[in-house]
């Protein structure tokens, strides 16, 4: 598997999961409750990028930096 491949399997790991660890833990998402900002809706977008299903917008672009990276 190469480190692509090990990638994206990081960023499915994610959705198998309901925990919400990163919305409770996101002080961007607190404040705007916009599940595209917490982590796992980062992750999804980074791989829906790179499985080709969308274009890289100026509306992920912002998203993307609206991150504090805190965590």
């Amino acid at each position: 598997m190469n480190r692509l491949e090990e990638f994206k399997d990081e960023l499915e790991t994610c959705f198998g999961t309901s925990c919400g660890f990163c919305e409770r833990g996101c002080p961007v998402y607190q404040s705007l409750k916009v599940k595209t900002l917490c982590m796992k809706g980062r992750n999804r977008t980074m791989l829906g990028l790179l499985q080709g299903r969308f274009e890289i917008t100026p509306a992920v672009v912002e998203a993307a930096f609206e991150c504090t990276l805190c965590g």
